[in-house]
Order: C-alpha cells, then structure tokens, then sequence
C-alpha cells in the first residue's frame, strides 16, 4: 500500500509538471491608434475548440495575460473600450511559441476641437 502511495505521489507530481510544460501564455497591451495604452479595456479571449471565453481588464499600462492555455487549440482574442472592438487576432496552435505578446489596437474616434 505505502508503495502504490508513494506511484501515485510521483505520478501525479511528473503529470503536473509535465502539464506546466505544455501550457502556453498569451500576454500584450491594448492601445489606441497613437500607440497610447487604455486602462481598463476588456479583452477576451475566446477558445476555438469550446468557444468558451475568458475575460481580463486591462490594467493602468494598458497590459493584460492569459496564463495555462493549451498548445494544441487556437484561441481568438480581441479588445473592447467604450463599445469600440479592435480586430480579432489569433494565437494558433501552429504558432511554436510557448509564450507570445501581442498589440491590440482600437481606433479612438478624435473630435476636431475647432
């Protein structure tokens, strides 16, 4: 019994170092046109495979992460301030990297102060 304890205690130790291996992350900053950050702009990110969507605000640089992604799904990500969407971009499976940082850009309409 303490011998399949200690099977069990190593496995699930490799299993989840093995997981963190795997995983990848997805980190960036979301701007306007000027390539100034917005606080505070969603950002989601959405799985291709169960279309289950992760959400984070960015925070007062502009930046946001998304941590333990699978490595073998596509994931969509876009940003959204004040009901303006930037484009979606993708993080695909094919892409190698085990992290990758992107640039979320969202057109802030400018009024002419004249």
């Amino acid at each position: 019994m303490r011998v399949l304890r200690l099977f069990i205690a190593i496995v699930a130790i490799v299993g989840l170092a093995g997981f963190d291996s795997l995983s990848r992350s997805l980190s960036g900053v979301v701007t306007d046109q000027n390539a100034k950050p917005i606080p505070h702009a969603a950002v989601q990110l959405e799985n291709e495979r169960t279309l289950a969507i992760r959400s984070y605000l960015t925070d007062a640089h502009g930046e946001f992460h998304f941590a333990e992604l699978s490595p073998d799904i596509d994931y969509d990500v876009r940003a959204e301030f004040d009901g303006i969407r930037s484009h979606t971009k993708t993080f695909s499976q094919f892409d190698g990297h085990k992290t990758a940082r992107i640039r979320l850009v969202i057109r802030i309409p400018r009024f002419d102060s004249r």
